[in-house]
């Protein structure tokens, strides 16, 4: 969704007054189950960004995208709405519940291992066909022609100190960037393109990767695009 779409979006579920307990409550009591749902879903569309927000970071580091977290998050208020009982207790308190343990799974399962051991890595501080991007254009030389990742491709037997210098320095930049652009940024561009402290190595693809890293395919095809376009900018 672009910024312009997502704008929309903010205006159109602002539009909506905001719900207390109480008020749901008193729905709860007064009115079929299928008009409660949707009118507390609607009312509750702003309450769920709030709880999105918190997961923001987490779900970066693995790729994941802020509108398919926040669309995984609505599909949760939906779900949780329509199995809430009023007897038994705080909507609210059952929605954050259920949403937040919706988005903890939505994020494991862009791993490639279990979400009981995703967490055990989590708490010790773990970060949980290669040619087809090689004419990228990745920066520009000094008389501003396009620098493609091709050309900074090294085999073993290449002596040309020039291209590993311009390579490491620009994976040193991306390096000094990764709390903006991903903490395993310039270690995927090393393993995806076979340079840097990978220079001797074959390129991988992106399945070997993400088996490597213990990522998805997809997650490392994200923070791989997201790190071109920082490098294009330089």
């Amino acid at each position: 969704m672009s910024n312009t779409a997502y704008g929309q979006y903010l205006d159109r579920i602002c539009s909506y007054d905001k719900i207390n307990e109480k008020e749901i409550h008193e729905l709860y009591r007064n009115k079929t189950k299928e008009a409660v749902i949707e009118e507390i879903v609607l009312r509750n569309l702003q309450f769920v960004i709030h709880l999105v927000r918190a997961w923001i970071y987490s779900a970066s580091k693995y790729g994941i995208d802020y509108m398919d977290l926040l669309a995984a998050a609505n599909m949760a208020m939906f779900k949780a709405t329509q199995k809430f009982n009023p007897e038994l207790g705080s909507y609210y308190k059952y929605v954050c519940s259920y949403v937040n343990s919706y988005l903890e799974a939505e994020i494991y399962k862009h791993l490639n291992y279990s979400r009981l051991y995703s967490k055990k890595r989590v708490k010790q501080g773990v970060d949980i066909n290669p040619s087809d991007s090689f004419d990228k254009v990745i920066a520009n030389n000094n008389e501003d022609e396009p620098f493609l990742l091709q050309d900074i491709l090294v085999s073993p037997d290449d002596k040309n100190e020039n291209i590993r210098l311009e390579v490491n320095n620009m994976l040193s930049k991306l390096e000094n960037a990764k709390k903006s652009v991903h903490p395993l940024a310039s270690h995927i561009l090393e393993l995806r393109y076979g340079v840097g402290r990978h220079r001797n190595c074959e390129p991988l693809p992106l399945s070997s990767v993400a088996e490597k890293l213990m990522l998805s395919k997809e997650g490392i095809r994200k923070i791989e695009n997201k790190a071109l376009a920082y490098l294009r900018k330089l």
